[in-house]
Formats: C-alpha cells, sequence, structure tokens
C-alpha cells in the first residue's frame, strides 16, 4: 500500500527520531520548516515522492543528519550547513 498526500504535520513532533524512511511513496508537497523539530533525525528518505520546493534552510539545525535521500522528487536547491 502507497502512502500518499503531505507529509503529516505530526511527524514533527516526533522529536526523539532517527530514521524516517517515506521513499517510494505518493507524498506530495514540500518538507516543511519545522524539520527543525527532528534534532535528533539521521537519516532522511522522501526519494521517488512528488515532493516538490527547496530544501528548507531548517533541516541545516539538524546537526545529526548524516544522509539525505531525495532523488526522483522535484526538490531543489543546496543542502544547508
Amino acid at each position: 500500500t502507497e502512502l500518499n498526500g503531505t507529509l503529516p504535520s505530526g511527524l514533527f513532533e516526533l522529536t526523539n527520531l532517527k530514521y524516517l524512511f517515506l521513499g517510494d511513496n505518493g507524498f506530495s508537497g514540500s518538507i516543511s520548516d519545522d524539520i527543525d523539530q527532528l534534532a535528533n533525525l539521521r537519516q532522511l528518505t522522501v526519494s521517488e515522492n512528488s515532493i516538490a520546493g527547496t530544501i528548507p534552510s531548517a533541516l541545516g539545525l539538524c546537526k545529526h543528519l548524516e544522509f539525505l535521500n531525495i532523488d526522483d522528487t522535484n526538490i531543489e536547491g543546496t543542502i544547508p550547513e
């Protein structure tokens, strides 16, 4: 079964989340600036979705992020430091 719609805002309340794999689904919309609430996030995969927009600058506040997979999306921009 494929998940679809926008990324649920409740995801960003999971502040201890370390690994988030949402690839190969039907998600659309963009990555919220609330991504910075996931301070412990180490890996984020949203590949193969209809997500678009720019990489939020707030992603730079995820200091533990080691891996980001946005292949086959419409996300643009540079990864913030």
